[in-house]
């Protein structure tokens, strides 16, 4: 809260900025749009598939949904900013400037939200008790030239950092695949991060 604040103290020094009837009007546009779109995220989440194609399908849409939402957080943010008072905040709005905030001071937030990792799995995310399994799986880097294939190499993810974190976090979006925390695959990407006996190799 007191990080929120210093945002808003920051804005407030900026000229221009009112709370009129025409700011107030568009802040419930994004409010409404907002809980619009969370809707239809929640909606799409629950759907029952089976047929591989249409998961997919699926999970572009949710991912899709997932930007959305963080591009109306952020307009609601620029809307707010110096003009309501904290006190004045409902929930939306707080959870918008705590989405920004932590978006602008983690690395991991932002691979997360560029790679449409829902709200609730980035919670999940920095709920997880992180092990590099160094005594199990090497760090060891190959490069690609020393066995015909120049340009390219193999490396291990370090996922004791934020950001190799949270890219192993979203391999299977980067690839196409399941393996990605929230996706059919989230047992595996948990184990890689969190066990003594899992983790990552990249080709990069």
């Amino acid at each position: 809260i007191e990080s929120l604040g210093k945002m808003g103290k920051k804005a407030t020094k900026q000229k221009g900025q009112k709370f009129d009837a025409e700011t107030r009007d568009k802040i419930q546009e994004v409010k409404k749009e907002l809980a619009t779109v969370a809707r239809q995220y929640k909606q799409l989440k629950k759907k029952p598939l089976t047929n591989p194609e249409e998961r997919m399908a699926r999970e572009e849409q949710l991912k899709v949904c997932s930007q959305r939402l963080f591009e109306l957080q952020t307009q609601l943010v620029f809307l707010c900013q110096g003009r309501l008072p904290l006190a004045h905040a409902d929930m939306i709005v707080l959870e918008a400037f705590y989405a920004k905030y932590q978006q602008e001071h983690s690395a991991a937030q932002q691979i997360l939200i560029q790679n449409g990792i829902s709200p609730q799995n980035r919670e999940q995310f920095y709920a997880l008790k992180r092990d590099n399994a160094e005594k199990t799986i090497p760090d060891v880097v190959i490069d690609g030239k020393d066995i015909g294939y120049p340009g390219i190499y193999i490396k291990k993810l370090d996922t004791t950092t934020d950001k190799g974190a949270a890219l192993a976090a979203c391999l299977g979006k980067i690839t196409q695949c399941c393996q990605y925390l929230g996706g059919v695959g989230s047992e595996c990407v948990i184990h890689g991060i969190t066990s003594p006996n899992g983790g990552f190799y990249v080709l990069c």
